[in-house]
């Protein structure tokens, strides 16, 4: 749908914030983390933090799961921007702090969000939603050396689509390519189905470790 297309979003109502005033957290997760770290800690954030965008991902719900996926991209795309993280420190946000970070980054240089953050809030928004899909992680010029990740959706047929919102990446359902080297990391049935209502009041929730 085109109407996601060129909104923005000024009060982010899709974000289901547990008290007034909040915006989710960010946190380091370790100086040079491998890429293990940051694909399981990954998961573990979007299936934990899920429920933070429940109210966006039902907004953004379509009648196909193609369509679906399309009103995510367009909407995440006109309301975030990217931004690289700071070389050798990697930081994984959650889903309503991506968005927040995410819409800074169109007045703030300074602000943005990376290709681990998009692939946790798209996978939280697809876990509401119950849509299979899974993680890429892609190497483009040598074999071993990883350098990009992304969710892949599954329709109805059983036919991928792809949820890159890097911006090299022209339109939706586009893959870039060559891929020289691929990991693909599927998220599972227990943890599509396994969205925890219970919302973590925020002292508790900034304690957690990632």
């Amino acid at each position: 749908m085109s109407d996601y297309q060129n909104i923005y979003d000024e009060e982010l109502s899709g974000i289901n914030v547990p008290a007034i005033g909040y915006m989710g957290f960010q946190k380091t997760l370790k100086l040079n983390a491998d890429l293990n770290d940051t694909i399981q800690n990954a998961k573990r954030i979007a299936v934990r933090d899920a429920y933070q965008v429940r109210v966006l991902a039902n907004e953004l719900k379509d009648d196909s799961i193609k369509q679906t996926a399309e009103n995510i991209w367009n909407y995440l795309r006109a309301n975030t921007v990217y931004k690289l993280d700071q070389d050798g420190i990697e930081q994984l946000r959650t889903p309503a702090r991506s968005l927040v970070d995410g819409k800074k980054g169109l007045v703030d240089v300074n602000f943005g969000i990376d290709c681990d953050d998009y692939t946790i809030l798209v996978s939280a928004l697809l876990i509401n939603l119950g849509i299979k899909h899974e993680y890429r992680v892609a190497a483009y010029a040598q074999k071993g050396k990883f350098q990009h990740i992304y969710p892949v959706a599954y329709d109805e047929s059983g036919n991928e689509i792809i949820i890159d919102l890097v911006p090299e990446i022209p339109h939706f359902n586009y893959e870039a390519k060559p891929i020289i080297d691929l990991k693909i990391i599927p998220m599972e049935l227990h943890e599509l189905s396994g969205v925890n209502d219970t919302e973590l009041n925020i002292e508790q929730e900034a304690k957690q470790d990632l």
